[in-house]
């Protein structure tokens, strides 16, 4: 008798995850540094992944089996009390084939999309600020500053296509 397993994994982050870096200079004060126009959005809370196509892994690092077809839903909402420009958006990032996997989605808004990599595939979900998504050059990229902040991030990806069979 043969068992198909199909596979799933979620990630959520409830709390705050700060989009800036903090460090203390030569004279104890705290300095502020911009990470960039892209942040990689992490889950710290993972569900119980079921099958074996579909890691989590801590940084926000997602890794897909090669030739299944996966549903991957994700959302990341701004810290309401920050000014961010409401154009900051998510998108998911290819970091094997360094890729964007469109489309993009506004802050607060799901995206849910089917993607079928042709190879083991390494994701994240990039929150980025306006105009830091290339190839975009006719303006000057905003950067994630001090205190700006994303919450309530979280991903879902669940294997659709191209069950495996263990006998």
């Amino acid at each position: 008798m043969a068992t198909v397993t199909t596979s799933s994994a979620a990630g959520y982050n409830a709390g705050k995850q700060k989009c800036y870096t903090e460090t203390t200079d030569q004279f104890g004060k705290t300095v502020f540094t911009s990470p960039g126009q892209t942040v990689v959005v992490d889950f710290p809370t993972l569900s119980t992944p079921t099958g074996s196509n579909i890691t989590i892994a801590p940084g926000g690092f997602i890794s897909l089996d090669a030739n299944v077809t996966y549903q991957i839903s994700h959302r990341v909402d701004v810290v309401e009390n920050v000014n961010n420009d409401p154009a900051a958006g998510h998108i998911l990032y290819n970091v094997t084939t360094a890729s964007l996997i469109p489309p993009v989605s506004l802050m607060g808004q799901t995206n849910t999309i089917q993607f079928t990599p042709d190879a083991t595939t390494t994701l994240v979900l990039l929150a980025y600020m306006p105009d830091g998504i290339p190839p975009n050059t006719t303006t000057q990229p905003k950067t994630w500053q001090y205190p700006q902040q994303i919450q309530n991030s979280e991903i879902s990806i669940v294997q659709v296509g191209g069950t495996t069979a263990n006998v």
